[in-house]
């Protein structure tokens, strides 16, 4: 039988940050290089994202990109390729500190994202952390609602009027504008290059 190692579960840095009122400065890598990982954590970002929306990586890369950010010294943020609440658990429990999730245009949608990456009481996120319990072991459930990351991107018209009642559901941390596609959703496509 293995026993619990007796750690406690590493703060999220940029979480941290975020609530001093810090700027916090991080990439979006589309890469499924661990290597590249490893090299942009080490740039002193503070944070990266692992992207499964616009990107070659899969769930399947995930485990290892994150391994790689940490050892870099960055926080891993994974940009999930949609609202669904089993990729968002998946993530989590493969050792991701936060995820980013697109296309959220409501409050009930955000209410689905907190229940997908948030344990109860406040969500109903299924135990089972994999690779998180190698780091937070012991306290892992206690800590991950306060320590993980969860951000909504806001795409379109609809979520831009309903901003303030989805930034207003507890569990979201913040979020951010998708300007390509909140351009197309207000009928005027850009014409340029995608950002990602």
């Amino acid at each position: 039988m293995v026993k619990p190692m007796a750690i406690q579960m590493p703060a999220n840095k940029t979480k941290q940050a975020l609530r001093q009122g810090k700027v916090v400065v991080g990439a979006s890598m589309a890469s499924s290089s661990s290597l590249m990982a490893e090299l942009l954590g080490l740039q002193g970002f503070d944070f990266l994202v692992v992207d499964l929306q616009h990107s070659e990586s899969n769930i399947n890369d995930i485990q290892r990109l994150v391994h790689a950010t940490m050892a870099g010294g960055a926080t891993p943020i994974v940009r999930v390729a949609g609202n669904d609440s089993i990729l968002i658990q998946r993530c989590l429990d493969l050792g991701a500190y936060g995820v980013i999730v697109p296309y959220v245009n409501s409050a009930e949608e955000a209410r689905a994202v907190v229940r997908a990456a948030k344990y109860p009481p406040l969500g109903q996120r299924s135990w089972g952390p994999v690779r998180g319990a190698f780091y937070g072991a012991s306290d892992y459930f206690q800590r991950a609602n306060d320590e993980l990351l969860v951000v909504v991107m806001l795409e379109t018209k609809r979520a831009a009027d309903d901003a303030g009642q989805i930034l207003a559901i507890d569990g979201i941390d913040g979020c951010i504008i998708g300007p390509n596609d909140l351009a197309v959703s207000y009928g005027h496509p850009s014409g340029l290059p995608p950002v990602v």
